[in-house]
């Protein structure tokens, strides 16, 4: 006896978006010609994932010059109160004063005054006054007052605290953290306005003793 066999066609199902072919039960996706394992073709997945890699080191490109620019200090311009101090602070801090000779930095002379932390306030000592017209003059007497250190820098070391403000023709320093032995502090500087650039008027230091 023979059994008839019924034979079913395997009917396509249609989505939105997508066609299962019937005799593969591939997925196409709609643009993508759907080859298999055909070489010389890329999978959409693929080429997201491409994008995707692309577009963050992109980013990351992006990041780190802005990161670079960010650290990368501003001078400050020229005539300002900001390069002043920044020239005086360059010249104590690395004993080159002299170095600033012939750029009119101050009018006629410039007063130093030292302050020494260890002798008391009511002494007529306690303050060190002088005025010179040239930095180098000032320079000089600067190292005059150091002593040799056996083979290091002498003493005492020109030290820079933080800037606190430059205010009514007035810069001051914070000291706030202490002071060391054998070092020479910049406090103040003093300065005015000619034809609207400033000057120097007098540079206060404090002796650490």
């Amino acid at each position: 006896m023979i059994v008839p066999v019924r034979r079913f066609a395997l009917k396509a199902e249609v989505r939105p978006g997508l066609w299962v072919a019937p005799a593969t039960a591939q997925v196409v996706h709609p643009g993508v010609v759907a080859s298999g394992n055909s070489p010389g073709r890329v999978r959409l997945p693929v080429m997201k994932i491409v994008i995707r890699s692309l577009a963050f080191a992109f980013l990351v490109c992006l990041l780190t010059a802005a990161n670079v620019t960010a650290q990368t200090p501003t001078p400050p311009k020229p005539g300002t109160i900001e390069e002043l101090i920044d020239k005086v602070e360059i010249g104590f801090g690395n004993r080159q004063l002299a170095d600033y000779d012939g750029q009119h930095l101050f009018r006629g002379r410039i007063r130093f005054v030292i302050e020494h932390s260890l002798v008391e306030d009511n002494d007529p000592h306690h303050f060190e006054i002088r005025t010179f017209r040239t930095f180098a003059a000032a320079q000089r007497w600067l190292q005059s007052r150091e002593t040799p250190n056996e083979g290091y820098p002498p003493v005492p070391f020109p030290s820079l605290r933080s800037l606190l403000q430059c205010r009514r023709g007035v810069c001051t320093y914070d000291l706030d953290g202490g002071i060391d032995h054998n070092h020479l502090y910049l406090t103040k500087i003093f300065y005015g306005m000619r034809n609207r650039r400033p000057y120097l008027k007098s540079i206060y230091l404090l002796d650490g003793d």
